[in-house]
């Protein structure tokens, strides 16, 4: 499992050599969507969008990763809800 850490993609690959990149379609058309896109073809890596979704907050998400990791680390039983 990786869990980003930084927000440049290219430094994840660069890590990883992953063939996919799995991203919301809001991001579909923007500027950075088509950089991204342009930057990964140019490496063999195809850009898969997502739905993108209104209840779901990646930032959240975020912050529960680092809260299970955390636990993890620190030796802490694993809060579940």
């Amino acid at each position: 499992m990786y869990i980003e850490t930084q927000p440049d993609k290219m430094s994840a690959w660069e890590q990883l050599h992953f063939t996919h990149f799995f991203k919301g379609d809001d991001w579909r058309g923007t500027q950075k969507g088509l950089r991204l896109e342009r930057e990964f073809a140019a490496i063999g890596v195809e850009v898969v969008y997502f739905p993108y979704t209104v209840h779901t907050s990646s930032t959240a998400l975020r912050r529960a990763l680092d809260l299970i990791t955390a636990d993890a680390d620190s030796g802490a039983p694993a809060v579940s809800h």
